[in-house]
């Protein structure tokens, strides 16, 4: 069985924000050229949460009661770099869904 896991950044001219999931990431082209060589790619950084699936935290249903101990990457300007939290919570995920032994099956 084939365990590679492949995503894709896919540079779109024009393209308004950012998507992420599964699959990959789309931004747009130019944000990509010109952060080529910077410290701060926070929508890449963000749209690559999706693709090891974090939700976004954008509306104040989708974040917790009292909000986050520390600011995340995933609640669009609340951090514009990947903090403890944004680590804890990718851990988190991969934690549940390393359980789905459908996925993973153990051989």
């Amino acid at each position: 069985m084939d365990k590679r896991f492949d995503m894709y950044l896919w540079g779109t001219a024009n393209f308004q924000g950012g998507a992420g999931g599964d699959w990959g990431q789309r931004m747009p082209d130019d944000y990509i050229l010109s952060t080529l060589n910077s410290d701060e790619v926070h929508i890449t950084e963000h749209e690559m949460g999706h693709g090891f699936g974090l939700p976004d935290f954008y509306e104040e249903n989708d974040r917790p009661p009292g909000g986050f101990p520390t600011p995340t990457i995933m609640w669009a300007g609340n951090s514009s770099k990947i903090t403890e939290w944004d680590t804890w919570m990718l851990r988190y995920t991969w934690s549940q869904v390393k359980k789905d032994t459908s996925r993973f099956p153990t051989r």
